[in-house]
């Protein structure tokens, strides 16, 4: 388990994350249809709490006429391009990927690549030269997969990345990443082995979205939540004892302290803050998708927010259990519900799918500042009209956190029968034994931030943050 404690070295990047309609832009200019190798130059942005992520913020095609040499497995990179590319770069410090086809469907580097880069890296260098700065290259194949490399410096080594695409499916790259991978499998728990997840939220869904994600081996799991355990946890935070509530723990440390005991190898980083704070932005920027598991639409407000500006798929999920009042005054359960949504960077939003409304978010301010007992109401919430301390929702919890995680699961590897378009939106009745499907194409879409925009000041586009990241942050 490690607590926060700022960034590492600034060499660690592992891995180039893009968006699929970014993706999609870069490979129709890569393959026209020509048979000859074409290029695009992509500007990244380096994130997360160690600087090891690349996210893409704009893909720039090189027009196919510059290029003085261009044949079925050889290309001429025009200086033109590339200078355009720096100054675009140079003016956020940010890095540069040069990206070609390989029309033939070779997934690798060949001796003319190699050449190829020992002229154009120290160009980069040279133009931006920053502490953040590390630049690339890469290669596309026809069948879309991309294997992407970067120098720490001129004349280093070059280190390979990960390459992942976020659509509506999350599609992993990298040279030893098989492309077919089975569910449940040596060969998922190897790729979720290199991911990091970051989960907002460590209470009621929160830590069974954990448990799941702790057994199945993710590789870094980042756990963000402020709160202590309280005796009104017992009954649905797994792993929370008797002794964690006696001892005022946090709730993200008892839960590392489980997963410890059953997967050391687990990286384990826990944030005890609230996610409105910048050192916990910072630590969601690490990771590859973000879980949202927290009752307060501000929470959900900020964790959308990173979704867009760090480029990583967004899953938010949350239970109610709704009543109804008899003609006697007797309250009874009229459902257990719970809805997922699955959130593309680039998609519609929480904001566009109406779980975050201005006038939620101003009642919520209201409440905040209301007395203790309405804020205690609000904070035990599951029940609608009851004001219930230790609600046993457990069940529903479990439903909605096992729904989630699979669906996530099953956007990496395969298996779901319909489209993942068809379904941005998940709610579920259990009394009505029911399951209902919301597409992504029946909500509007309204951009938030810019794409892939980092830590850009102010932070996440609110006014009352500043990022951290002293000479990053645009």
């Amino acid at each position: 388990m490690s607590a926060y404690c700022g960034r590492l070295a600034m060499n660690s990047v592992r891995s180039l994350t893009l968006t699929v309609g970014q993706h999609n832009n870069a490979k129709r200019h890569l393959f026209p249809g020509d048979g000859l190798e074409a290029a695009v130059v992509l500007v990244c942005r380096r994130v997360g709490m160690e600087s090891e992520r690349l996210i893409v913020r704009k893909v720039i095609a090189v027009p196919y006429e510059d290029c003085s040499v261009r044949t079925e497995d050889r290309l001429t990179w025009p200086g033109s391009a590339i200078e355009d590319a720096m100054d675009i770069a140079e003016d956020h410090g940010d890095c540069v990927i040069l990206l070609h086809s390989h029309p033939g469907g070779f997934f690798g580097f060949s001796e003319i690549d190699d050449l190829s880069d020992n002229t154009t890296m120290p160009c980069l260098y040279s133009a931006i030269p920053g502490p953040s700065a590390i630049h690339g290259s890469a290669i596309m194949t026809p069948n879309g997969a991309v294997l992407a490399r970067v120098y720490p410096g001129v004349g280093q080594e070059c280190v390979f990345l990960r390459t992942m695409v976020v659509g509506h499916d999350i599609k992993h790259y990298g040279r030893d990443i098989p492309s077919r991978i089975l569910h449940g499998t040596e060969g998922m728990r190897d790729l979720f082995g290199y991911l990091t997840v970051c989960v907002v939220g460590a209470s009621g869904t929160g830590s069974i979205i954990i448990e799941q994600l702790a057994r199945n081996g993710i590789g870094h799991i980042i756990l963000i939540d402020f709160d202590k355990a309280e005796w009104k946890n017992l009954n649905r935070i797994l792993n929370c004892k008797v002794r964690h509530v006696e001892t005022d723990a946090y709730k993200t440390e008892l839960l590392a302290e489980s997963i410890s005991e059953y997967a050391p190898s687990i990286r384990i980083t826990c944030i005890n803050r609230s996610i409105f704070d910048p050192a916990a932005i910072e630590a969601a920027s690490s990771a590859d998708t973000v879980f949202s598991c927290v009752d307060r639409q501000l929470g959900r407000s900020v964790c959308e927010r990173i979704s867009t500006a760090f480029i990583a798929p967004l899953v938010d999920l949350g239970v109610t259990i709704p009543t109804r009042t008899l003609p006697d005054g007797t309250v009874v359960v009229s459902d257990m519900c719970g809805r997922i949504d699955f959130v593309r960077p680039d998609g519609p939003n929480l904001s566009d799918r109406g779980v975050i409304t201005p006038k939620g978010l101003y009642d919520e301010h209201i409440f905040l500042n209301a007395p203790d007992e309405a804020i205690e109401q609000v904070r035990n919430g599951y029940i609608s009209g009851v004001a219930e301390e230790a609600p046993s929702v457990i069940n529903v919890n479990m439903v909605a956190a096992a729904r989630a995680y699979t669906e996530w699961t099953i956007r990496q590897l395969g298996g779901n029968l319909d489209p993942n378009e068809s379904v941005a939106t998940i709610r579920f009745s259990l009394c009505a034994r029911d399951e209902d499907h919301v597409a992504e194409a029946d909500y509007d879409h309204q951009t938030l931030l810019e794409l892939g925009q980092g830590f850009a000041s102010p932070l996440l586009g609110f006014p009352a943050l500043v990022s951290r990241k002293i000479g990053e942050a645009a």
